[in-house]
C-alpha cells in the first residue's frame, strides 16, 4: 500500500495491527483487544478514518459519518488517499470514468464503490473494506440493526438531549472560538440551547442569504435570543458571481471534491468572508445530524410496497437532478445496483423495517458523500470542524429511539426543540421553513389532490421550482459558471435542477473558467 497524502495520516502500532489514522481535533485511536477490525472500529470515537494492516490483509475503515473519504486504486499495490488531488497527482494519466459520470449527473454523487476516476474505488461509510478485493467484509451502525425503544417519544427526547449535551462538552471545554452557521431551523436552535447550557462564551453565529431573506431575519433573532454575537452575510448575486469566477475558486473545488461527489459549495462565499476575521483554531459547528434521514413515511404506511416499487421510490428521491425520471431514464448499471441492494434488504410487508432501509440508504450515500463532505470546505479555509450531532453516541441514541420519532417531518423533535428554546430564552420565535413547508400537512394533501385531478400539479410545481431557482435566497444562480441567467433558465425549463446544472459544468471542467478539476475522459 502507498499513501498519496502521507502528511495527513499518523501511524500507530496497536494490537489490531498497524493503524494509519486520519482524524481531527487531536483525536487518537483507542487500542482495544479484539480479533476483528469491525470490533476495533466500534470502539473508536470522534471523527476519523483508518487503514488497518495486519496478517489478515489491508482494510479501509470509515466512521459512521465518513468524516474523511478513503480512495484506493484497484491493483496489486494499491494507492490510497483521503484527498482526490494528491491521488490524481500520484497517478499516471488519470482518466474520467465515463460510466460513473453517466450516473453522477442524476444525483451529484455515486451509489456504489466506483468514483469518477477510472480505476479508483471509494470505501463506504460505516464499513470495513478489504482493499485487495474491494469487498465490504463488515458493516456497523446500520439503521436496520437497531431495536427501537418502547418509550414515550417526549421522554426519550429528554434523554436524547442529554446525550447531545455530553457530545458537545469537550468542544466547549476546548475554549476555542465556535462558529455556528445558523439556518433558523430546529437544528440551529438546538445548538444554541446546548452551547448556552454548557456555558460556551466564545461563540460567533453567522447566516448568509440575499437581501430580505426570511431565513436571515429569523436566524438573527435566534442568535440574539440566545445572547450570542451574530453576523449576517448578504449575498448580492453579481458580487457572488464575480468572486466565483476567480481562478482561486478552482483551488477550492480541487480541495473540496472527494472523487465521487459534487463539491459542496453552499458555505463557500460565507467561509471566504469569515476567513481571516476569526480566531486561529476556530471550530465550525455545522448542524448536520442523524435526525432527519427518514423519508416517504406516508408511502410506507399504505399497502405493501414491492421491491420494484421500492426501486422507483429510491430513484425518485435520490436520482432526480435531470428532472422527473422513470427507471428507463437512468443508466442500467445504477438501476441494477439499486435493485440488488433492495432485494437483499427490503421486506414488502414490513413498513417499520423498510423505513430503516431508507435511512440506511441516506446514511450510506447522500449524507456522507455529499453533505458531510462539505467539511472539506471548512478545511480549505483553515477552519477546524466538528459534527457532534453525528458522533457515534448521538447516532446510537437516535436510532435506538421509539418508532414515533422516525418520520420525515421530525414532528416530535421540532416541537421539542422549539418549546425548549422558548423556555430557555423566553423567546417564542418564528420557525423557519420553506413556504410550502409551512402549510398544514392535511391541507397540503388536499391541495395536491385537487391540482393532480385537473393535471396542474406537475406544471405548477415545476414553475414554482424554476421561479425559486432563478432567484434563489442563497444566490445559487450566481454559481452557474459563465451561464447567463437566460441560459441557466433554459436548462431549468428542460427539467434540470440547479445541482444538475452544476454537475454538467463540473464534469466538463467549465464550472470555473480555465480551472481543471475532473480528469479528462
Amino acid at each position: 500500500m502507498r499513501l498519496a497524502d502521507p502528511e495527513l495520516w499518523d501511524v500507530y502500532e496497536q494490537r489490531i495491527g498497524t493503524v494509519y489514522w486520519r482524524a481531527n481535533l487531536g483525536t487518537t485511536p483507542i487500542d482495544v483487544e479484539c480479533q476483528e477490525v469491525v470490533d476495533w472500529a466500534l470502539a473508536q470515537r470522534g471523527h476519523w478514518a483508518a487503514v488497518v494492516v495486519n496478517t489478515a490483509g489491508t482494510f479501509a475503515v470509515t466512521d459512521n459519518l465518513r468524516s474523511f473519504p478513503i480512495l484506493y486504486s484497484n491493483d496489486a499495490d494499491p494507492l490510497v488517499s483521503s484527498t482526490a488531488e494528491p491521488l490524481l497527482d500520484a497517478m499516471r494519466g488519470p482518466r474520467l470514468d465515463r460510466a460513473a459520470a453517466a450516473e453522477f449527473v442524476h444525483a451529484g454523487y455515486l451509489f456504489g464503490p466506483q468514483t469518477l476516476i477510472a480505476g479508483i474505488s471509494s470505501a463506504r461509510a460505516s464499513a470495513v473494506t478489504d482493499i485487495s478485493t474491494g469487498r465490504v467484509v463488515a458493516e456497523y451502525r446500520m439503521a436496520t440493526s437497531y431495536t427501537e425503544a418502547d418509550a414515550d417519544p417526549d421522554e426519550y427526547l429528554e434523554y436524547f438531549y442529554r446525550v447531545i449535551l455530553k457530545a458537545f462538552e469537550p468542544i466547549v471545554a476546548s475554549g476555542r472560538q465556535l462558529l455556528v452557521p445558523l439556518s433558523g431551523g430546529a437544528d440551529s436552535r438546538l445548538i444554541m440551547m446546548v452551547l448556552r447550557e454548557l456555558g460556551a462564551s466564545n461563540v460567533l453565529a453567522f447566516t448568509y442569504g440575499t437581501a430580505g431573506s426570511t431565513e436571515v431575519r429569523v436566524s438573527r433573532e435566534v442568535a440574539r435570543s440566545a445572547g450570542y454575537e451574530w453576523r449576517g452575510i448578504t449575498l448580492e448575486p453579481g458580487v457572488v458571481r464575480e468572486r466565483w469566477l476567480r481562478p482561486e475558486t478552482g483551488d477550492f473545488l480541487r480541495y473540496a471534491w472527494s472523487g465521487e461527489a459534487l463539491p459542496h459549495i453552499q458555505d463557500w462565499y460565507a467561509l471566504g468572508d469569515l476567513h481571516g476575521e476569526t480566531e486561529s483554531g476556530a471550530i465550525v459547528l455545522a448542524g448536520h445530524t442523524i435526525v432527519g434521514n427518514e423519508h416517504d413515511d406516508e408511502r410506507l404506511a399504505g399497502a405493501a410496497i414491492s421491491v420494484d416499487d421500492a426501486v422507483r421510490l429510491v430513484a425518485a428521491h435520490h436520482f432526480h437532478l435531470r428532472g422527473a425520471t422513470s427507471l428507463a431514464d437512468l443508466p442500467d448499471p445504477l438501476v441494477a445496483r439499486l435493485r440488488d441492494h433492495l432485494e437483499k434488504t427490503w421486506i414488502p410487508n414490513d413498513p417499520a423495517h423498510n423505513a430503516k432501509v431508507l435511512v440506511d440508504i441516506n446514511s450510506l450515500t447522500r449524507q456522507p458523500r455529499y453533505i458531510n463532505n462539505s467539511m472539506r470546505g471548512y478545511e480549505h479555509f483553515g477552519f477546524n470542524w466538528a459534527l457532534p450531532m453525528l458522533n457515534a453516541d448521538v447516532w446510537d441514541a437516535w436510532l435506538s429511539g421509539p418508532r414515533a420519532l422516525h418520520t420525515g417531518k421530525r414532528e416530535h423533535y421540532v416541537r421539542f426543540v422549539n418549546e425548549g428554546f422558548a423556555r430557555a430564552f423566553d423567546a417564542d420565535l418564528q420557525y423557519f421553513a420553506p413556504r410550502v413547508g409551512q402549510i398544514e400537512p392535511e391541507r397540503k394533501k388536499r391541495i395536491k389532490a385537487v391540482l393532480s385531478a385537473v393535471r396542474l400539479l406537475d406544471p405548477l410545481t415545476n414553475l414554482a421550482r424554476i421561479r425559486t431557482e432563478r432567484h434563489h435566497p442563497m444566490a445559487f444562480e450566481a454559481l452557474a459558471g459563465t451561464l447567463s441567467l437566460e441560459q441557466f433558465t433554459r436548462r431549468l425549463l428542460r427539467g434540470q435542477s440547479t445541482l444538475g446544472v452544476y454537475c454538467d459544468l463540473f464534469l466538463a471542467n467549465e464550472w470555473v473558467p480555465d480551472q481543471k478539476v475532473v480528469p479528462e475522459p
